[in-house]
């Protein structure tokens, strides 16, 4: 979807419009792009909202 922004002439948000997604999405991946490149997006580790915490009851 970046590069497709890249090599076209149109903004993020017609963008997300055509892809159905949030345009807030497609801004933040063309400033990771901008900032570390194609590396910035490949995914790492874990993704998304942590788990929440368990609370261990006291015996």
């Amino acid at each position: 979807m970046v590069n497709y922004y890249k090599t076209h002439e149109i903004n993020p948000r017609d963008l997300a419009i055509i892809y159905n997604i949030n345009p807030s999405q497609v801004y933040s991946w063309i400033k990771i792009f901008d900032l570390h490149g194609i590396d910035g997006l490949e995914l790492s580790g874990k993704v998304g909202r942590p788990s929440m915490k368990k609370h261990k009851k006291n015996e």
